[in-house]
């Protein structure tokens, strides 16, 4: 079978940012199937001097926090345990500075981490760039989350302080990398919710963190571009608020959300990348067992949540390396999941 579109995989893709129906379901898939033969819908880039002290073992962030990553975290970083910067928020001025970037030449660092994305072609992808890791994260991993959120619970002020310092900080840096890489969307990204609830009420992340993310959504709505938000686990409550500063993409929607009734609401005001989960089981014994409930939980997912647009799917297990059992789902989803997506508005 061929695939016979008018639109770029780009081009679909950003018709779910400008709240349009694209031509068929976007998707990303994590096995092979004969259908998947076109350039990613999207990829996402880390300007790579965020990153200058960092290894995989881990290291420091820009504004000094230490992080360590291992196997058992598939080495994802983490702020180091027990080594936080400060525990008063209201002398946050005596361990915060801004970093240095006025040596850091744009064009060429664009030019070197864009050729090291062998699979990024700009005519084919869009290019999400990601400038920050979060303005909630960064004060939690400043402090930890006790002291963390305690600090935004007694003293607003002084996080709000500290939060739009960093903003100072990000927005004019995050511009010089929309113009240097040419990027189509500016990502944000911050994990406020566990998988039941939001860490802080709507209220108080309209007081201390909104503000920040809308300085920063806004340079790339300016300058005619688009804004995405990540945030996972159950942040349904604070979707409002993304729609209302200019953000039309959010993943990855994650099912502890009610997705249809976030559908109902937004509509492709607010598209949703995501909407699939599956934890493995231990043995493949239980996983064989799973495989029709696999199956059609894909179908269902889509059928829901794609009708007029205004969804992406990008349904697929992570686990450790070595784990034999994640391949064999995601061949499943593959298979459920790419013709259903590619013939669906047709």
């Amino acid at each position: 079978m061929t695939n016979n579109f008018k639109l770029t995989p780009k081009e679909n893709y950003l018709r779910l940012a400008k709240g349009e129906c694209p031509e068929w379901v976007p998707f990303s898939s994590r096995a092979q199937h004969p259908r998947n033969t076109m350039a990613p819908n999207s990829m996402l880039i880390f300007p790579s001097w965020l990153n200058k002290d960092r290894t995989k073992e881990g290291g420091f962030d820009i504004w000094g926090i230490e992080y360590e990553a291992n196997y058992e975290t598939n080495f994802g970083a983490l702020p180091k345990p027990g080594k936080f910067m400060f525990d008063d928020v209201t002398k946050w001025h005596e361990y915060v500075k801004a970093p240095d970037y006025s040596d850091v030449d744009f064009e060429l660092m664009a030019k070197r981490d864009l050729e090291a994305m062998p699979f990024f072609d700009p005519n084919q992808s869009a290019l999400a760039i990601a400038t920050h890791n979060g303005y909630f994260q960064n004060v939690m991993a400043f402090m930890g989350f006790t002291e963390g959120l305690l600090a935004m619970f007694e003293e607003p002020e002084a996080v709000l302080e500290l939060v739009m310092y960093m903003n100072d900080f990000y927005v004019p840096f995050a511009k010089k990398c929309m113009e240097a890489y040419n990027a189509d969307i500016i990502d944000l990204g911050d994990d406020m919710a566990t998988a039941t609830d939001p860490f802080v009420s709507v209220e108080m992340y309209r007081e201390m963190i909104k503000p920040a993310h809308a300085k920063h959504a806004a340079v790339g709505l300016d300058m005619g571009r688009y804004a995405s938000m990540h945030n996972c686990g159950r942040c349904e409550d604070y979707l409002g608020d993304y729609v209302e500063m200019g953000i039309t993409m959010w993943n990855p929607a994650q099912v502890s959300n009610d997705l249809k009734a976030v559908k109902a609401k937004f509509g492709n005001k607010l598209a949703i990348s995501g909407g699939w989960e599956y934890q493995l089981p231990f043995t493949k014994e239980k996983l064989m067992q799973d495989e029709e409930m696999i199956r059609q939980s894909v179908r269902d997912v889509i059928n829901t949540l794609a009708p007029g647009g205004g969804y992406c799917f990008t349904g697929g297990v992570m686990a450790l390396p070595g784990n034999e059992l994640a391949p064999i789902v995601n061949q499943w989803v593959a298979e459920e999941s790419i013709d259903l997506c590619l013939d669906f508005y047709k």
